[in-house]
C-alpha cells in the first residue's frame, strides 16, 4: 500500500541503495565490483536504479517496464496496475508517468546493461526492452545488449532459455 498512488519507486530504490551501503560498510561486498539485476519488478527496479546510481559496474535487466505511458494501454493489466501505482490514467497524471519512467533518464546511465525479454510476454511486452536497448544504443555512453527469447512469456519456461540467460549474465 505504501508504494501506491504515485509513490512507486519512492521507497524501493532508497531501500535498495541503503541495503547496498550496509553490505559495503560491513565489508561483505566490494564497492568496485557491484552489479544489479532482476526480472519483472526486479528488472523494473534495476532499470530505474542505474539511472540514479552510477556505482554499479554491470546490470542485468529482465522483462522490465521502462516507459509507463505505453504500458498503460499495451499490457494485459496495464490500466489497473498503472492507475493504482501512478494515481490514475496518463492523461490525468502525465507528469507522474514521465517522472516515473526510467526511459526518460537513460542518458544518465553509465552502467553497461544486458536486457532480456520473452517475445510472447504480455505482462511486460518486448517493446519495453527494445525501447531501453534502442535508447541506450543511440545515446551511446555505455554498452547495451538485447537478448530475445523466442516464444517465451513473462517468465522463461524453457530450460535451454533459463540456462542461456545465466550464461549470458556470467559472460556480460
Amino acid at each position: 500500500e505504501s508504494i501506491g498512488h504515485g509513490h512507486y519507486y519512492d521507497l524501493e530504490i532508497p531501500d535498495l541503495e541503503k541495503g547496498v551501503d550496509a553490505l559495503i560498510a560491513r565489508g561483505l561486498v566490494d564497492p568496485d565490483k557491484l552489479g544489479v539485476g532482476g526480472w519483472s519488478n526486479g528488472g523494473i527496479l534495476s532499470a530505474d536504479i542505474i539511472t540514479k546510481d552510477q556505482r554499479f559496474k554491470v546490470a542485468s535487466v529482465g522483462a522490465a517496464d521502462v516507459e509507463w505511458l505505453s504500458d498503460w494501454a499495451n499490457v494485459d493489466f496495464g490500466a489497473g496496475f498503472d492507475n493504482y501505482y501512478f494515481g490514475g490514467p496518463p492523461w490525468e497524471n502525465i507528469d507522474t508517468y514521465i517522472k516515473k519512467s526510467p526511459f526518460f533518464r537513460l542518458a544518465k546511465v553509465t552502467t553497461p546493461a544486458i536486457i532480456y525479454t520473452g517475445t510472447n510476454d504480455r505482462n511486460v511486452p518486448p517493446h519495453q526492452s527494445w525501447s531501453m536497448f534502442r535508447a541506450m544504443q543511440q545515446i551511446g555512453t555505455t554498452p547495451a545488449r538485447l537478448v530475445l527469447f523466442p516464444e517465451e512469456p513473462h517468465g522463461l519456461q524453457k530450460i535451454a532459455h533459463q540456462r542461456r540467460k545465466l550464461e549470458e549474465d556470467i559472460a556480460w
